[in-house]
């Protein structure tokens, strides 16, 4: 139960800091002010902020530079030849399964673990057809996060060198879960994100340039909520063990 409240909070936290959502939040805070203090400009300062929040985080440039400095930690494709030498056995896909069967191809001793929840299924039928045998596959149907993810492939990857593969903003966020279950994976990163061109298009608000900063946002605080809670296990550990 206790993990499930934790998991809805995220969630709620989530949908909260999506820059429309977060505008509204702000905005019908600022109204309030206006109702309860109607002679105050504090609530028109609320509402006026309100507004600015949505202009700024609805820009392209705002969204790309929020993205870069997720990609810039993201690391880059490994060698197939370093990989092979140090005898990878298993490639993990959680974004780009089409990326993965390329890996695969270069490395078709290795299993492709394909891990995205029920999206798993679409994943595997996907990677089929571009010629995946059957029984090099492994499906991961469950888990509802990347945090879910890394503890439902731990049994299978304990002690193992493997690569994970997707989105290069998302690596980060990946990388991190992974490490703090004593995984040991070797960054893929894909898809990384091109500046808007022309130029002067990222600097015109739109509901894709909102889109862009809203999956920013989420992985960024998907990183926060990760590393609080394992600064809060480790305070709790320690509490335990005096």
């Amino acid at each position: 139960m206790m993990q499930w409240d934790l998991f809805q909070f995220k969630k709620t936290i989530s949908w909260i800091l999506h820059p429309l959502n977060f505008w509204l939040v702000i905005t019908a805070l600022g109204v309030v002010v206006c109702l309860w203090k109607p002679r105050k400009a504090a609530g028109w300062t609320i509402v006026l902020a309100g507004f600015v929040w949505l202009f700024v985080t609805s820009l392209p440039g705002t969204g790309y530079l929020l993205f870069k400095s997720l990609e810039l930690r993201a690391g880059c494709t490994p060698d197939a030849e370093t990989l092979r030498r140090e005898g990878i056995r298993f490639i993990v896909v959680l974004g780009n399964e089409v990326e993965g069967a390329r890996l695969w191809q270069e490395l078709p001793d290795s299993k492709l673990v394909l891990s995205s929840g029920q999206y798993a299924l679409a994943m595997a039928d996907k990677v089929r057809v571009l010629g995946i045998p059957h029984d090099s596959l492994v499906l991961e149907t469950e888990a509802r996060d990347t945090e879910e993810q890394a503890r439902k492939l731990q049994p299978l990857l304990r002690g193992e060198r493997f690569v994970l593969c997707t989105w290069a903003i998302h690596m980060p966020r990946a990388l991190m879960a992974f490490r703090l279950v004593g995984l040991n994976p070797v960054p893929a990163p894909t898809d990384f994100v091109t500046f808007p061109a022309p130029l002067r298009h990222a600097f015109f608000p739109c509901s894709s340039g909102q889109a862009v900063t809203a999956m920013a946002f989420k992985e960024y605080w998907g990183t926060v909520w990760l590393a609080l809670k394992s600064a809060v296990a480790h305070y709790t550990n320690s509490l335990l063990n005096r």
